[in-house]
């Protein structure tokens, strides 16, 4: 029998923080409401607040392994708020990212409404949690009918076209605001009233963007949402640092074409 043969094996430990970049916890709160009583919840909790509330921040606790650059995006009822990339140098463990105050989260329209902080890379191996702000009905914005819409004009039948792109717009508002695209498919036209200003309060909208400019165009993307031949209504709100300064009446529109999608 050979003699046994001694191997020597240099082994590096390396701490958590300098290994693969990930993510191990993360937490969601918000920064309201202010009171000393008040709770901050946090993954599945929710709070209240007033329709046209300012000031209303979430912020993302991430305990990190390793270091890398992070992309996320802050999202509101399943809209891209704001898109984050951000280098965390190795051996930092916890981090806070918060969300914008512009464009901040909307409290225009009553109801339910869900935030999540979607980590895209690296992919975390958790479920990102979720967390809830619920808008209080009351209505203190601007009247309905004091912004002007332009084109296309009430009941108006248009075409979708992947080529031609049907174009939205509105007359500007004195400031310089930070437009509510909103469309939505009202249930029954005979006794839709444009000049309801919770006529929408508890439904979510097939699409609303917030723009700068006095014009939007649908996207392709969009289009695959719409159904041919139905009635829509779209409204614009103007808003600054969160109040409202104008808002127009709904107005029905019908699209048609086959880009439209057939129920």
């Amino acid at each position: 029998m050979s003699a046994p043969v001694q191997v020597e094996v240099a082994l590096t430990i390396v701490p958590a923080s300098g290994g693969t970049f990930s993510q191990v916890r993360m937490e969601l709160t918000f920064n309201q409401p202010l009171q000393v009583a008040g709770t901050r919840p946090s993954s599945g909790g929710r709070i209240t607040v007033p329709r046209f509330a300012k000031g209303l921040q979430a912020a993302a606790t991430l305990t990190c392994n390793g270091g890398g650059t992070l992309r996320a995006q802050w999202k509101v009822d399943g809209q891209i708020l704001s898109s984050i990339t951000q280098q965390l140098n190795p051996g930092l463990r916890e981090i806070m990212i918060t969300s914008p105050l512009t464009p901040a989260f909307p409290t225009y329209g009553t109801g339910l409404h869900k935030v999540t902080f979607e980590i895209l890379d690296p992919v975390p191996a958790f479920d990102e949690p979720t967390i809830y702000y619920f808008v209080t009905e009351s209505y203190t914005g601007a009247p309905l009918g004091s912004l002007t819409l332009t084109n296309p004009g009430e009941q108006e039948h248009v075409a979708l076209s992947p080529k031609a792109l049907p174009r939205f717009s509105w007359q500007p508002a004195e400031e310089e605001p930070l437009y509510r695209f909103q469309l939505y498919r009202p249930d029954d036209t005979l006794t839709f009233d444009p000049t309801v200003p919770m006529r929408f309060a508890y439904q979510k909208p097939v699409l609303a963007v917030m723009t700068r400019q006095t014009t939007y165009d649908l996207t392709e993307l969009n289009m695959k949402d719409i159904v041919a031949d139905a009635p829509y209504c779209w409204q614009v709100q103007a808003s600054d640092a969160d109040k409202m300064v104008a808002a127009s009446m709904y107005r029905l529109v019908f699209f048609t074409g086959s880009a439209a999608r057939s129920e």
